[in-house]
């Protein structure tokens, strides 16, 4: 999902904040560098955030509020697929009807606090935003993440340490398909090297973000253990992550069975020498990764039972970007994300792609106008969802986003 926070293409410096990493990346959504600032007894504190208003057109259909492969499938077949061959069952008729909504649910706000200790510094971090009620036009506050870090330790909701951000800016707010996302409650060090890298480590809550096929899914007693190693080098920087967790399933007729799930997760991102084009690979595999590794069948798949033994799905994704920045006003992005997923005994394939591209103007750091397309594809090839073999379909938006930073 889209995890930027708006910024002004001025300040294209790679900056650490929320995201919880250093990406070399011309970031259009991030906080302003004065915030609001305050004092309860020994513990500072600053706010800031956003404003942001979404405005789009979906050719297709009503999509909501953010739109990716899996909006355009379902367990009945294809919804709104955008191909003459579609007929809708309700109707007899085939459905290509637009619809056109507006949302301010992605605003948010960021707390951080700084306490000084006889031990040290203690730092708190707390972001909100409205997306609390999923099916609410209005929202409700949602709490995104909560931690407090002491020397080199972070305790808290923070971050997956398997996720990384090496793609570019979205104004449609699911992001990217293929991307690496998980908000985990978590215990993490982070080491720093002396070649400037930084090494983490941490124990995640083992997250219940997968069903099985063929039975259900048990809560596993075992954190999950995540492994990252970030390096800049220069303009550029590239980083290495690993996960490895336990899942477990039931069969209909009370058998239980477990397995050892695994993921491998590697970016890049590259400013070239003329300081205005920044080129962005990642890519992720991994089997019985659920929701880690966006499949657009999201979570609703992540092992299977053959007989006794329960099985890990195969999922694997990738996002290429190229940035531009035009003027000190205007940047540019094309996002693509491609993912993949193999599931059940037949290792039937489902795949889904993504294509954004907008234009970015911030007339001043507190203002951003943004302008974007997207296309999404989605192909059930073997019908392991649709019970449709070959089915397949497309979805397109245009979206208009203004943002006030604070």
């Amino acid at each position: 999902m889209s995890t930027r926070t708006f910024k002004s293409a001025k300040l294209r410096k790679a900056v650490k904040g929320a995201i919880g990493t250093t990406v070399a990346v011309p970031l259009l959504f991030a906080a302003l560098p004065v915030a609001a600032q305050g004092q309860i007894g020994n513990t500072t504190f600053e706010v800031d955030g956003y404003v942001k208003l979404d405005a789009w057109y979906d050719r297709e259909a009503d999509f909501g509020v953010s739109l990716l492969p899996s909006d355009i499938i379902s367990a009945d077949g294809l919804k709104y697929p955008g191909h003459p061959s579609y007929v809708n069952p309700a109707t007899g008729s085939q459905d290509h009807d637009g619809n056109f909504g507006t949302t301010a649910k992605q605003t948010r706000i960021r707390i951080n606090t700084l306490t000084p200790t006889e031990v040290g510094d203690i730092k708190g971090y707390l972001e909100f935003d409205m997306y609390g009620a999923s099916g609410s036009q209005d929202g409700n506050v949602r709490n995104r993440l909560a931690y407090f870090q002491w020397e080199n330790w972070t305790f808290g909701r923070a971050w997956s340490n398997f996720v990384n951000f090496n793609y570019g800016t979205t104004l449609n707010f699911a992001g990217p398909a293929g991307q690496t996302f998980a908000r985990s409650e978590q215990v993490r060090y982070d080491a720093n090297l002396a070649n400037g890298g930084t090494f983490g480590v941490a124990l995640e809550r083992n997250q219940d973000n997968y069903t099985v096929h063929g039975g259900s899914n048990e809560n596993t007693s075992l954190p999950a253990l995540t492994l990252s190693y970030t390096q800049p080098v220069g303009n550029s920087s590239f980083d290495v992550r690993g996960i490895v967790r336990q899942i477990e399933g039931e069969t209909a007729g009370g058998h239980e069975d477990s397995a050892l799930a695994w993921g491998v997760n590697a970016g890049t991102s590259v400013t070239l020498p003329n300081d205005t084009t920044t080129l962005m690979l990642t890519a992720a595999y991994g089997e019985g990764m659920g929701t880690y590794i966006y499949n657009p069948t999201m979570g609703s798949t992540g092992a299977y039972f053959d007989g006794d033994s329960l099985k890990r799905d195969k999922r694997w994704g990738a996002i290429g970007t190229i940035s531009q920045k035009f003027t000190d006003q205007v940047t540019g992005n094309i996002v693509y994300g491609y993912s993949n997923g193999k599931f059940g005994i037949n290792e039937e394939e489902i795949r889904g792609q993504s294509l954004g591209v907008n234009m970015l103007y911030s007339p001043v750091d507190q203002l951003v106008f943004g302008a974007e397309y997207t296309r999404v594809w989605v192909k059930d090839k073997d019908g392991y969802l649709t019970g449709y073999d070959r089915a397949d379909g497309h979805a397109n938006r245009v979206q208009f986003s203004a943002i006030y930073n604070f």
